[in-house]
Formats: structure tokens, sequence, C-alpha cells
């Protein structure tokens, strides 16, 4: 999730377990524990592309660096803080309760977590809730943020963060619910439209819970559509994208495009250009979200071959783009809500 959600939820549990104790130095230690695991962006840079698949949400994002960091911090913070009288075993379940609750986070929406690593690199990604969202979000800010004006003593300042937690936990078990729901919807519209299919994927679109893209894949073809719970039972419309990869032939073995068809999930298109081979990964979308039969695709990668088009000389992530049209928003608004636009 982005930062700002991850600082919020630190600071709310640190302000739940610590803030009668330390008022608002409970947030503070809340808030720096729950950016903890992403300073992972800092030391990504210092690795070589192809390795750079293996840094962010990996280690810092593992159950091993979770039983780790834990009792040491937990440990210090206690002999930091003894006047407080807070005990070592409240200090690390704090650490604990912040450091998980960041990486279960992190494991609900689609970019992947490897919170097995370094013993596997399976990715968890459930799909239920958007990396930015901000239904999820405003709860805890506007909890944490009301508890910083109030006496630390006082019973309002953990009832207001209190409430903010739990309505952001709410709104979680709803992605959950409605993603069951959806996935129904496109299994229903699938069989209706006699479209064969292997395996299919559900996402929410940036921002909400009531639209959702679905993506299910037969052989070389992806098919996609959107949903939304607003739709009812109504008719999903699928766009058939061909993934194109026989231009992976050649290249298939070598180390960079295993770990760009691993990282995609096999959700992906392949494009020649200008002597170059585009992979782009399609959880991510399109930048019209699929709205339209036509948009640029907003997460891909750039693979510069050898004369003879077997070999990769260099690889590189190409710019997301966000080149959005006239009216994008005021139609994507009217979608969510199951209010659908001829092309």
């Amino acid at each position: 999730m982005d930062v700002i959600t991850q600082a919020a939820l630190g600071g709310a549990i640190g302000e739940a377990s610590l803030g009668r104790k330390l008022g608002s130095w409970g947030v503070v230690w809340g808030l720096g524990f729950g950016l903890l695991p992403d300073f992972d962006v800092f030391v990504e840079p210092l690795f070589k592309p192809v390795h750079q698949f293996l840094v962010h949400r990996s280690l810092s994002h593992s159950l091993l660096f979770i039983a780790i960091l834990t009792p040491l911090a937990g440990w210090l913070l206690y002999r930091g803080y003894r006047s407080k009288n807070i005990s070592y075993r409240r200090w690390s379940l704090t650490v604990f309760a912040i450091l998980s609750t960041h990486v279960l986070l992190d494991c609900l929406n689609n970019y992947g977590t490897l919170i097995f690593f370094p013993f596997s690199t399976y990715p968890v990604n459930l799909n239920t809730v958007f990396v930015i969202d901000p239904l999820y979000t405003l709860p805890l800010l506007l909890g944490v943020l009301i508890s910083l004006f109030l006496n630390r003593q006082s019973q309002k300042r953990r009832w207001i963060n209190g409430t903010g937690l739990f309505i952001s936990s709410l709104y979680l078990v709803w992605g959950g619910i409605a993603k069951l729901y959806a996935i129904e919807q496109f299994r229903h519209a699938l069989d209706r439209q006699q479209v064969d299919y292997e395996r299919l994927m559900t996402t929410p679109t940036p921002f909400n819970t009531l639209l959702w893209t679905g993506y299910a894949e037969k052989n070389d073809t992806l098919h996609v559509g959107l949903y939304s719970l607003r739709d009812g039972e109504g008719q999903i419309e699928f766009q058939a994208i061909p993934k194109n990869s026989y231009l992976l032939r050649y290249t298939s073995h070598e180390l960079p495009m295993q770990r760009v068809l691993w990282f995609s999930r096999g959700y992906y298109r392949a494009e020649r250009m200008a002597g170059n081979l585009l992979v782009y990964d399609l959880r991510f979308g399109r930048s019209d979200l699929w709205m339209k039969e036509k948009g640029a695709y907003i997460w891909g990668y750039r693979f510069e071959l050898g004369d003879d088009g077997k070999r990769i000389l260099n690889f590189n992530r190409k710019n997301p783009n966000f080149n959005l049209d006239n009216g994008f928003w005021s139609r994507y608004w009217q979608r969510i809500w199951g209010i659908k636009h001829k092309n």
C-alpha cells in the first residue's frame, strides 16, 4: 500500500497500544515501524534491474524479518523507556502488530509480497483492495490525527482512534466479500458466452472496491472485462488480448525475461517495436482502464535484442503511461456506479 496508508496504520496501532503511556510518541513509534519495511525502495536502486524484482517487498516484508526484528526492537525500546513502565512483552507485541499488519495489507493488492523469502519466492497477492484506496485510509488517518489533539488519558482519544481502526478493518472485510461476488459474476458471464478459460484473476480498479477487472486466460489469449457491483446480473463485455507468447520463443530462457514473466504471473502481452521486444504486465491495466477498445499499457519492460533477435542485450522498465483523454475521470466515476458508455 502507499506510504500514507502504512504510516496511518502503524500510527493507529502505536496509539492504541502505547498512547496512554507515551502520548504522541506512541504514534511516532508506530509511524516509524509502519514505514520501516518500505525502506527497501531505497536499497532497490543499488541492485541491477534483473535482481530488483527480489528486493522490494521481499526480505523486509518476510516472516523471517518480523521474527528477528520483533524481539530485538522490543528489547531496545524496553531498555530505552524503562521509566515509562511499559513491559518488554508490550513493546514486542506492539512491534509485531505493526510489522505484521503492514505485510498483511501489502498481501491484499496485486503487486505480490514475498512473505516466505528467502526460503521461497512465492508471491502472496489476494487482490481484494487497490494499492491506494482513500476509503480505507481516511478513517485511519482521521482517527490518528484527531487523537493527537486530545489528552492522552482521555477515553475519547482511545475511542476515536479505535473507531478509525475498526472502520478501516471492516472495509477490508468488505473488499474480500466484494471480490467473491465479482468472481462469481465473471464466471457466470464467461459460461454464458461460452468462453473457455484455464484460470481467472480478478482485481479491483483504482481507488474503489465496486468496479473490478477480470482476466480469463486460455492458451495464448487473455479475455479482459469490467464488472461493477452496480451492474447486477448484466452482461460483461470481454476484450480478447493476444499474449503473443511466440515472440518470446528465443528469449524465455534468459534470466531477465524469466523474472518479468514470473513477476507478471503470466498475465502479459508481448510486442515487437523498432528492434525491441516490449512485454507489458496486464495486471496493472491500461490508461483507459479497459473502458474502451484501446489504451496505453501502464506497466511494461523494454528488451533490447541483438541483431539476430534471439539474445537480450539489455532491458529496463518503461515509464508508466498515464496519458488520460478528456472526460476520463467523469466516465470512470460513472462506470464505477454501473453506467456504461459506448466506445
